[in-house]
């Protein structure tokens, strides 16, 4: 088994992984794909959460009007399961 496969190395990856969200600019397709993801894995960074929520509040126009209110569940879902209480959350829901 690789040595490199432990707990530790994981959370400097999703740490790593969580940073570069704030700094690369993903579209609502993109967002949508991570949000779940992000907070099963208990990624909480205010950061990574404002960018998101911020993302969201700006371009919810781009939201799927088909698939609008599984969109919008999961997005609420995911910010409460990691209990963003970023500036932004009071505007977001």
């Amino acid at each position: 088994m690789n040595p490199n496969l432990n707990n530790q190395n994981f959370d400097i990856f999703k740490k790593r992984f969580a940073d570069s969200l704030v700094t690369n600019d993903f579209d609502m397709a993109d967002i949508l794909a991570l949000v779940t993801p992000l907070a099963v894995e208990e990624i909480c960074d205010e950061k990574v959460w404002s960018h998101i929520v911020d993302k969201v509040l700006s371009n919810d126009h781009k939201i799927p009007k088909d698939n609008y209110l599984q969109s919008v569940s999961t997005l609420v879902w995911a910010v409460n399961k990691v209990n963003y209480s970023g500036m932004l959350k009071h505007q977001f829901w």
